[in-house]
């Protein structure tokens, strides 16, 4: 027995899929950072997607027992977009039994977001504001 929990849990999602006939896809992607001051294509440009992301990194203090490495909040923004396209997220990252880093995600309401920036946020840590832009390069 020599899978990981993660593995396991593929392994029954790849046969449930196969048994029902869901199509089963790897998400692939590659990340690419420009030269500072290097400019995009208009022609890439004009069909790409541009983000504005903050994190922020809490202090929760959870039992030593859960192995917990950090929490932070996400807010992803659609740049141009007037505030309906907008995604919150939480981020616990904590060490397995076997070691492996394990990140929990899950969706967050707004009002959670600016509760929990308000109320937790880390200052020890800088806030990181970063712009994505998203698009598809020779087909990926």
């Amino acid at each position: 027995n020599s899978t990981h929990f993660e593995g396991k849990i593929q392994r029954v999602i790849r046969s449930v899929s196969h048994i029902v006939g869901f199509p089963l896809t790897k998400k692939q992607f590659k990340k690419f950072t420009l030269a500072k001051g290097a400019k995009l294509p208009d022609a890439i440009l004009e069909h790409a997607e541009v983000f504005d992301i903050e994190k922020v990194y809490l202090t929760i203090d959870y039992p030593a027992k859960e192995k917990v490495k950090y929490t932070c909040i996400r807010r992803r923004k659609a740049v141009g977009s007037l505030g309906t396209n907008v995604a919150y997220g939480m981020t616990t990252s904590k060490v397995g039994t076997d070691g492996q880093d394990i990140e929990l995600k899950r969706i967050i309401t707004e009002r959670e977001y600016f509760t929990l920036k308000r109320s937790l946020a880390d200052a020890t840590r800088f806030i990181v504001r970063q712009r994505r832009t998203c698009f598809l390069h020779e087909g990926i």
